[in-house]
C-alpha cells in the first residue's frame, strides 16, 4: 500500500513497453499472485512507472487508487509504462458485478461527502490476460481500466487513458444476475447521484481480444453527463 506521496520507479522506468518482454531479467516484476491485489495507492503525488505487476485467480485488481474512508480526495496519480496482468478474481466487494481488473480507480461518499479522483495518468501500459476464472457459479470478466467518479476539466483533468495497449480481455457471467459481462479495454462509471463526474480523456489506446473497448455508463441526465464526463 502506497500511503504517502511516492514515486515507485522500476528498473524500466520511462521505457516503453512495445521494446520490452514481460517476466525477463530485465523486469523487475511485483508478483501478487495468491492476493486479492496488487499495489493500492490512498495518496495523493504518486508515480508507479516501468514494473511488471502479476496477479493471477486470486488477484482482483492489478493497481487501485482508492478515494474513500482515511484516504480522502486524491489527486495526481501517475500509472505509466507497466505490465499489468494475470488477475482473474471477480471483485470480492462487489455485489454488482464478477469484474476482475488491471487499474481499479474508485471514490466512495464519506460522511455523505463525495471524494474525488483528479488528475489520474494511465499511459503507455500493456495490460492483458484479465478475467476468464470460474469461482463458484460465476465465471469472472476482464477490465483493463475501471474508473468511478472522476473529478477534473476538459482533456483529461479527471482522467487521460492513452497509448495503452490492451489485450486478451475477458467475457464473464454472474449467475446470481443471469448476465454475461462482457470484457471491457476501458470503463467510466457514473453512479446517477447528483455530483456530476466530469473529465474523462480515453485516446489513442490499442484494443485485441476483447469485446469493447471503451464504454460509458452513466445516470441521469444522460445528455450531460456524455458532454461532461468522457472524451473519446
Amino acid at each position: 500500500m502506497i500511503d504517502s506521496s511516492l514515486n515507485l520507479l522500476c528498473a524500466q522506468a520511462g521505457v516503453p513497453v512495445a521494446g520490452r518482454t514481460a517476466g525477463s531479467a530485465a523486469e523487475t516484476v511485483i508478483d501478487v499472485r495468491g492476493k486479492p491485489d496488487g499495489v493500492t495507492v490512498i495518496s495523493s503525488n504518486v508515480k508507479i512507472d516501468g514494473c511488471e505487476i502479476l496477479g493471477d485467480s486470486s488477484t482482483y485488481a492489478g493497481v487501485k487508487a482508492y478515494a474513500t474512508t482515511g484516504a480522502g480526495n486524491l489527486s495526481t496519480i501517475d500509472i505509466l509504462n507497466n505490465f499489468i496482468h494475470g488477475m482473474a478474481l471477480p471483485n470480492p466487494s462487489s455485489t454488482a458485478y464478477v469484474t476482475s481488473y488491471g487499474v481499479f480507480g474508485l471514490s466512495d461518499h464519506v460522511g455523505g461527502i463525495r471524494n474525488t479522483l483528479t488528475d489520474l495518468s494511465i499511459q503507455g501500459n500493456k495490460i492483458y490476460d484479465l478475467g476468464g476464472a470460474v469461482v463458484g457459479s460465476d465465471t469472472s470478466a476482464g477490465a483493463g481500466v475501471w474508473l468511478y467518479s472522476l473529478s477534473g476539466g476538459g482533456g483529461g483533468g479527471g482522467a487521460l487513458v492513452t497509448g495503452n495497449i490492451f489485450q486478451n480481455i475477458q467475457t464473464g457471467y454472474d449467475f446470481s444476475a443471469a448476465e454475461v459481462e462482457y470484457g471491457t479495454g476501458v470503463a467510466i462509471i457514473d453512479n446517477g447521484d447528483p455530483v456530476l463526474d466530469t473529465g474523462g480523456l480515453v485516446q489513442a489506446n490499442t484494443y485485441a481480444s476483447t469485446f469493447a473497448g471503451a464504454v460509458l455508463f452513466a445516470g441521469q441526465p444522460l445528455s450531460m453527463k456524455l458532454q461532461r464526463v468522457f472524451q473519446v
